[in-house]
């Protein structure tokens, strides 16, 4: 028994081993050198980056385009503000549901009158 009990402790403890080996190469990883100047690095790249879509924005908002459509969003805002785009909704919804019912009660009066007999006629 003890020559069965000996490979199974055998593999136990390599996977305790592989596992503590793991762990530490996960950890001197992550505290070298290596990966604290690509972090640094990283973080510098995020804020250049952060400083150019500022920019451009910034560009963007004074250039002729971007006061166009300043403009344009300060229109459709006093539109909203004033009603004027629910009540165009609202009468386009009114317009809509009208001629559903409409459609609705003709359907319904195909389905309700009785079919003439042809052969009443001929009677």
């Amino acid at each position: 028994m003890t020559k069965n009990h000996q490979p199974e402790s055998d593999l136990a403890a390599e996977f305790r081993r592989l596992g503590e080996n793991f762990k530490d190469a996960l950890q001197a990883a992550w505290e070298s050198e290596e990966r604290k100047n690509l972090s640094r690095e990283i973080q510098t790249g995020l804020n250049a980056f952060g400083e150019s879509i500022g920019q451009a924005a910034d560009e963007f908002i004074e250039s002729p385009t971007g006061q166009r459509v300043r403009a344009d969003l300060d229109d459709l805002a006093e539109k909203v503000e004033s009603g004027e785009v629910v009540n165009g909704v609202r009468e386009k919804l009114l317009e809509v549901l009208r001629k559903v019912n409409v459609d609705i009660e003709e359907a319904l009066e195909r389905l309700t009158t009785p079919a003439e007999d042809p052969h009443a006629d001929s009677e």
